[in-house]
């Protein structure tokens, strides 16, 4: 078993690949990630990072001021839960209640930061200073700069944005700021929602860091398990040498499927550089379902 990650129109795709996937939906095509395993990535703010800030906007140039609707005022993680409320209530399948594995834990960096992307949502993973890692929204909600790009502080533990030095700890509360001196004021600053970072539930399993997306429902990702491998550290069977291992493919999840369901290709395409593959091993295959398909269980084959 190992893991491939494969490049789309928003990011790169980490898969877990086994013969017999345990979850169609979250083992084989449905995760979507950025992940470095060598620490951060690079990342300008948004042009409109000022703007879509819920503070006071002051035009340069003019005498005008915009001050930011009731909406835009609402804090964002509490927009993004009536959305996906909204949308699982429509009766369609809510992907971001579900569990993805995002990064390989002994490829992760413990002293920094590193960027990583899920379902199209920058994400920055961390380690607490309890040696829990954390997974944040990858921005700080004072100007939006990327947390990604920030630092772990010694001396607390907590996660300091780089742009004003902010500090968050692993729930997402914001411990610090440095701009405000008097201690009431910045009591009362730092207990405020708005100055929370969005933080995801999320789980070490079977060497993967795994993530539910949605921030708002930390009660069902407490009683919704992840779709873990049965196979993992059976008697006999190893990790192709016995670790995870991540590649870039420049395809999108649904071919990434069709791959997986095609067994006839590897005595051609791994002819060589994978197990006993050979070509002059390829036959004609007798493939048997015996699992059928579910919207949640996924499948299982056998050929």
């Amino acid at each position: 078993m190992h893991l491939v990650r494969h490049s789309t129109a928003r990011g790169v795709v980490l898969r877990q690949h086994a013969c017999s996937p345990p979850c169609l939906q979250q083992q084989l095509g449905l995760l979507e990630g950025n992940y470095n395993g060598s620490g951060c990535r690079g990342r300008r703010m948004p042009p409109h990072a000022a703007a879509a800030s819920p503070d006071i906007v002051q035009q340069l140039g003019s005498t005008t001021t915009a001050t930011a609707s009731p909406a835009q005022q609402q804090p964002v993680q509490e927009q993004k839960h009536q959305q996906q409320q909204q949308r699982q209530e429509s009766g369609s399948f809510n992907w971001h209640r579900a569990w993805y594995p995002v990064a390989i834990v002994s490829q992760l960096h413990e002293a920094r930061p590193t960027a990583t992307q899920l379902l199209g949502m920058d994400m920055v993973i961390w380690r607490d200073g309890n040696g829990s890692w954390v997974v944040f929204e990858d921005r700080c909600p004072h100007r939006l700069a990327p947390l990604s790009e920030g630092r772990l502080e010694p001396a607390t533990g907590h996660l300091m944005c780089s742009y004003h030095g902010w500090q968050f700890d692993s729930q997402g509360k914001c411990t610090s700021i440095p701009q405000i001196g008097e201690p009431a004021a910045h009591a009362a600053a730092c207990s405020s929602k708005r100055t929370c970072a969005i933080a995801y539930p999320c789980q070490v399993a079977q060497g993967l860091l795994w993530v539910w997306p949605d921030a708002g429902s930390p009660e069902l990702a407490a009683a919704s398990p992840p779709a873990l491998s049965s196979q993992y550290g059976a008697e006999g069977w190893t990790l192709l040498g016995g670790e995870w291992f991540a590649r870039d493919l420049e395809y999108g999840f649904d071919t990434m499927m069709e791959n997986l369901f095609d067994p006839s290709h590897i005595p051609f395409a791994h002819h060589g550089i994978m197990g006993s593959a050979s070509r002059d091993k390829a036959q004609p295959l007798h493939i048997t379902t015996t699992v059928d398909v579910t919207p949640t269980g996924g499948c299982r084959w056998c050929c």
